[in-house]
C-alpha cells in the first residue's frame, strides 16, 4: 500500500507545509514526470483520459505530475497554486456498481502522450 504524509504549514516550525507520497508498483513501473503549462483551450474541445473521453476545461493551471506511463491523469503531483494531489488505493468488500469512469482523474491539459 501507499503512503502519503502531509504537514500543514500551522504544524511545521518554518511555516511551511510539506507534502510527501510513495507508489508502490511493479518494479519496473515507469513513472514519467511530466510538466505542463497553463493553457486556455477552446470550446467542445474534449480529452481522452485512460477509459473515457471528457469535455476539456476552458483553462487548466500548469502542473508537475507524476504519472505511471500507462495512465492518463496521475498518481502525485501539484500545479501553479500549491494544490497537491496524492492517490491511494481503497480496498473494500463492498461491491462497485458504478459506471465506468476516469482513472487517476488530474488536471492534466490536454490528452496524454501515448
Amino acid at each position: 500500500m501507499c503512503d502519503t504524509l502531509t504537514v500543514t504549514s500551522t504544524a511545521s516550525a518554518d511555516a511551511i507545509a510539506l507534502f510527501a507520497k510513495n507508489s508502490d508498483r511493479e518494479p519496473n513501473q515507469t513513472h514519467e514526470i511530466v510538466l505542463r503549462p497553463a493553457a486556455d483551450h477552446a470550446p467542445g474541445d474534449r480529452v481522452r483520459c485512460t477509459t473515457v473521453e471528457i469535455d476539456q476545461a476552458a483553462h487548466t493551471f500548469a502542473v508537475l505530475l507524476a504519472r505511471p506511463f500507462w495512465i492518463w491523469g496521475a498518481e502525485m503531483g501539484g500545479n501553479q497554486h500549491g494544490v497537491t494531489i496524492g492517490n491511494e488505493a481503497v480496498f473494500t468488500k463492498e461491491p462497485y456498481d458504478k459506471p465506468r469512469g476516469c482513472l487517476y482523474l488530474a488536471a492534466l491539459p490536454g490528452p496524454a502522450p501515448l
